[in-house]
């Protein structure tokens, strides 16, 4: 079986960090699989050395030049012949109904990851014009999958698309070999009360929240310490409004940091927060539970779908700074109830999200679309 993944750069983020983490599945169980990329320069060189034989890139993206990127997917295409091309993004789908308008040889599936339509909704015409697009190209498929019911909602309710599979995203192998590590030195003494954040700066994340609600604790608990785990966009936004909070000495911005550090950091913390405001999945969720780190996280999307409410983590209203401090209260203050979610959390990382059950999802998928050709 030839499978070719398309999606526009292999860039750290969710999306890239499952479709390398199903590569190595499905290369181990003897499947042809490449990746491509619109771009040599958005490939971190640690996933090149992963899989540097099985990337190739069209040299540039479409809002580059849209003609040029056609015509570099369609050669990859014919060279590579694959059975099964699987998209993650719309300029990928774009690229490739322009490059095969009308007769093609390979079944294509489209994964939908985001609530993007809510968090940036379509007001210009451009908007509004690529979200017709978008609706057009994913009709036009053979597959599609979601990694939660949230995001198959999402899309059936701005583009009328239906979902014909859920399967979310794996937790990936680096977590729970760190995991191991970290709790080798579970008797590690440290009074300083540490809270993480992983994951990008940017307005969706939802990092303003946090730095409400630590505002807020700091007046009780001097030794807090906010990590926030990643860089973005936002990220001397978020700078400035820890110094007009004065939480300076309080919080700390990693800026951009490589999987392994950021997870090896993560382990560290006594509690991991995600105030996001929109969130299709939350694989940042996986990792903290398999690390052993007790997660708070708004009760929004895909992060309700994975956290059961004070069994496997706590959840709070998005946006409320003030219901994030008290759950941070409320987990410090009750060391049995921080015990049972971290046990019962990691339990079921391990039994529903780790790669064995999530990869014969994808592979079983692969092979019935192979087999209706």
């Amino acid at each position: 079986m030839k499978i070719l993944h398309v999606n526009d750069s292999l860039n750290p983020g969710g999306a890239e960090t499952s479709i390398l983490e199903l590569y190595v599945f499905l290369r181990d169980a003897g499947v042809e699989i490449k990746i491509l990329t619109f771009s040599d320069t958005s490939i971190p060189a640690e996933r090149t050395l992963l899989c540097h034989k099985d990337i190739v890139s069209t040299g540039i993206h479409p809002r580059q030049s849209l003609t040029g990127c056609i015509r570099s997917q369609r050669l990859w295409v014919k060279e590579i012949c694959p059975q099964v091309i699987h998209v993650h993004s719309f300029f990928g789908l774009l690229a490739l109904k322009l490059a095969f308008p009308i007769r093609r040889e390979f079944k294509v599936v489209a994964s939908l990851r985001n609530l993007g339509y809510d968090a940036w909704p379509a007001k210009t015409l451009y908007q509004k014009l690529r979200k017709r697009i978008h609706s057009y190209l994913l009709h036009k498929v053979d597959y599609i999958t979601a990694v939660s019911q949230a995001v198959a909602d999402h899309y059936h309710a701005h583009l009328g698309v239906t979902t014909n599979q859920l399967i979310p995203d794996s937790v990936p192998a680096l977590a729970l070999s760190v995991s191991i590590e970290s709790h080798l030195n579970e008797g590690t003494e440290n009074s300083q009360l540490v809270l993480a954040i992983p994951g990008r700066v940017t307005r969706e994340k939802g990092h303003w929240v946090a730095l409400d609600a630590v505002s807020s604790l700091v007046t009780e608990r001097s030794d807090l310490k906010l990590e926030v785990l990643g860089g973005g966009p936002l990220q001397a936004e978020l700078e400035d409004q820890c110094n007009t909070l004065n939480l300076d000495k309080f919080v700390s911005i990693s800026g951009v940091l490589d999987h392994r550090e950021l997870l090896e950091r993560l382990a560290q913390a006594d509690i991991c927060l995600i105030p996001s405001l929109y969130e299709g999945f939350g694989i940042v969720a996986l990792e903290a539970m398999a690390l052993g780190v007790p997660v708070i996280a708004s009760d929004i999307g895909g992060l309700s779908e994975i956290i059961t409410h004070e069994v496997t983590g706590i959840l709070v209203p998005s946006g409320d700074a003030q219901a994030l401090s008290a759950a941070c209260k409320r987990l410090v203050e009750n060391p049995e109830l921080k015990k049972s979610i971290v046990n019962a959390a990691r339990e079921m990382v391990l039994d529903r999200y780790s790669m064995d059950s999530i990869g014969k999802q994808w592979m079983d998928m692969y092979q019935t679309l192979v087999s209706n050709r």
